[in-house]
């Protein structure tokens, strides 16, 4: 009677499950699709030259920074002409603890447009590569921007796919394993014959699956380049973690080869610890990423592989009906606490990685919506096929529509290993990126925080400054920019922090005088408000200098009028007034030696030409206003605990007389 009673229900709910498990296995191979080629998770932030920019030489070597610690493929970078010549590289190495590539440029290169092509392994083992063009010469070249400057997966495919064939067999392997030790109790009581535990062919499925991914990581994102070179995976992080895996599951498939099943549990308990180290929640919270990783796929394995050897059990056993209920209320019981483990680990995975604002609007997020949906779509059919088992001897066939949801579980959460995680414009960046194109130094004060930039092209970084004291804390900062183009249109300047006291902006220069204003706090110091002026475009004025020191090495005695504050809320200090020659003088400055390490032109009239010159290793800024005779008359030094202002009056200036020409 009850079977009566259900059977009608219960079939609409198969069929409900039915079709909303097909349209979410369509929803992940749609957002799969719809998400290529997908951005990288490890991300170029910048380069040098710069992407689509201008340089007036050849540089002395290509770099790229990125995010995160990369890996160099077998060939990192390639550099060619748009005609196709392709031009000689050196040696590529690794800097600023791998997340820099630096490739040496061996050949002059003519002046033209260059298309550089890149590739690198992240540290979850996905190879990731991009493209995009400079030019070399004078500014007018045309950059035709047909080439993809995003980063993107390659190969996303075959890591997809192996590493769905790799979680499954994994499944299979460790939940036929706590299958065996769940329905023990019930194999004793029934005195039926259980199924074989850790069947062979999982472990060579994920044997084969694991060497995939290795070939994949060694060939640069094409697994069959990668088999003549598997001897590069020792050298690098994600190679060593493939070889793990694929040791793993070697070693448990010789468990399985000599009838001990259980030698398995170690072999695949390094399987998770392997996939949690590379996963990105481990980037975005090492070890406790790692170990909520490790945690969700066990979790995962033994609800879906669990499920499915108790299914084999009752396939087995569907001639004594009683005994199937038994194994699977056993199931029943130990399902509950693993579904609440994968939903506690999941979400926490979730959040480490992606702000639930950005689920509906990335790639990631939509995947990790229908992941969910599937999990809740899985509960709702293992609580339907446990309420009939309390009516009914089995189960019924939502059981397996409940492992086909798992199955698609299990698909989405190998796309979301090759689908990056949400990024934002304002993350931050462990250290500045380096300087793109020619670069203007500047600074000033604000209070008693010191303040130094560099501008270049699309790219302004800012460094603050206070006095280091003995037993002090290190302050903790706070930076508004606005940026008041020569059009008169002013705009708010979005602030990236690269390190204690350092802030990158990426303004839009426009030709002309670009006035930047900040505002600077920081603990236990008094702030301020600076003005940095960045005159568009930047023009290299490396002579200049050498020219200058010469003439004030000459220079007798004249009048230097000097003013120095620590705190420009109390102005710029009283004013000095001494007595040197240009020899003196210029033994005291960091430009003595007539060298620095960015010269550029701020402004050049008939009567004066202003010089900025740069020391970014020790935060010194100068501003050097000169007469037509290479003569200082104004200087400005900005350094990270004080501010300079001098005037220097000449004999002929004090008497009145006209300046020489």
């Amino acid at each position: 009677m009850h079977t009566q009673r259900n059977q009608p229900g219960v079939t609409a709910t198969r069929r409900l499950l039915r079709r909303i498990g097909a349209a979410l296995v369509v929803a992940v191979v749609a957002v799969i699709a719809a998400g290529t080629p997908v951005s990288a998770h490890a991300t170029l932030l910048f380069s040098n030259p710069p992407i689509d920019g201008t340089i007036p030489t050849t540089p002395p070597a290509i770099s790229l920074l990125f995010d995160q610690p990369v890996t160099l493929t077998l060939e990192p970078l390639q550099l060619q002409r748009v005609a196709g010549e392709q031009v000689s590289l050196g040696s590529p190495r690794l800097r600023h603890g791998d997340r820099e590539v630096v490739v040496p440029v061996n050949d002059r290169l003519q002046p033209g447009v260059y298309s550089v092509r890149w590739q690198v392994t992240a540290n979850d083992g996905d190879v990731v590569g991009g493209d995009f063009q400079f030019a070399v010469g004078a500014a007018g070249h045309t950059l035709t921007s047909s080439t993809d400057s995003r980063t993107q997966a390659l190969g996303s495919a075959w890591t997809g796919v192996f590493r769905w064939i790799l979680f499954g067999a994994y499944a299979l392997a460790v939940g036929s394993l706590a299958g065996s030790r769940l329905t023990r109790r019930v194999v004793r009581r029934v005195g039926l014959p259980a199924p074989r535990v850790l069947q062979l062919s999982s472990a060579i499925a994920g044997l084969g699956a694991a060497s995939g991914l290795a070939a994949v990581v060694a060939g640069g994102g094409n697994p069959l380049r990668g088999l003549a070179h598997l001897g590069v995976l020792i050298d690098s992080r994600p190679g060593t973690l493939a070889l793990v895996e694929v040791v793993a599951f070697a070693l448990a498939a010789v468990a399985v080869g000599v009838s001990r099943p259980t030698w398995a549990t170690v072999p695949l308990a390094a399987v998770a610890v392997a996939e949690g180290i590379r996963a990105h929640p481990e980037a975005a919270a090492p070890w406790w990423g790692a170990i909520t990783v490790s945690v969700h796929l066990l979790a995962a394995a033994l609800w879906v592989g669990t499920l499915a050897y108790v299914l084999r059990t009752a396939l087995a056993w569907r001639g004594e009906p009683a005994a199937v209920r038994m194994a699977f209320l056993a199931y029943a019981r130990a399902a509950a606490w693993i579904f609440a483990l994968v939903i506690v680990t999941g979400i926490t995975n979730a959040l480490l990685v992606a702000p639930p604002s950005t689920w509906l609007s990335t790639v990631y997020g939509q995947l990790l919506l229908v992941k969910l949906t599937l999990v809740i779509v899985a509960a709702a059919a293992a609580l339907t096929s446990r309420r009939r088992l309390r009516l009914r001897a089995d189960p019924g066939p939502v059981t397996r529509i409940e492992i086909g949801v798992l199955a698609g579980v299990l698909a989405a959460t190998a796309a979301l290993t090759v689908t990056a995680p949400p990024s934002t414009a304002t993350a931050p960046l462990p250290f500045p990126p380096p300087p793109s194109g020619p670069v203007l130094a500047t600074g000033g004060r604000a209070g008693e925080i010191g303040v130094e930039a560099t501008a270049s092209t699309r790219q302004l970084v800012i460094h603050l400054f206070t006095p280091s004291l003995a037993g002090r804390p290190a302050p903790s900062y706070e930076l508004t920019a606005n940026q008041l183009p020569p059009n008169g249109k002013p705009r708010q300047l979005q602030l990236r922090s690269c390190g204690i006291g350092c802030y990158l902006a990426t303004p839009t220069w426009e030709p002309g005088d670009n006035n930047v204003t900040l505002r600077a706090t920081a603990t236990g110091w008094r702030g301020g408000t600076a003005t940095l002026l960045v005159g568009w475009p930047i023009r290299p004025a490396p002579d200049l200098l050498p020219q200058i020191v010469a003439t004030m090495r000459g220079v007798p005695d004249f009048i230097l009028h000097e003013q120095v504050t620590s705190n420009t809320a109390h102005g710029y200090g009283p004013i000095e007034r001494l007595t040197v020659n240009g020899r003196r003088f210029l033994s005291a400055e960091p430009y003595a030696a007539g060298v620095a390490p960015t010269a550029a032109l701020i402004s050049r009239t008939t009567d004066q030409t202003t010089l900025a010159l740069g020391y970014p290793g020790e935060g010194v800024a100068i501003q050097l206003t000169v007469d037509p005779n290479n003569r200082i008359l104004r200087e400005t030094l900005i350094a990270p605990n004080h501010l300079i202002h001098r005037t220097f009056v000449y004999p002929e200036q004090r008497e009145g007389k006209p300046r020489a020409r």
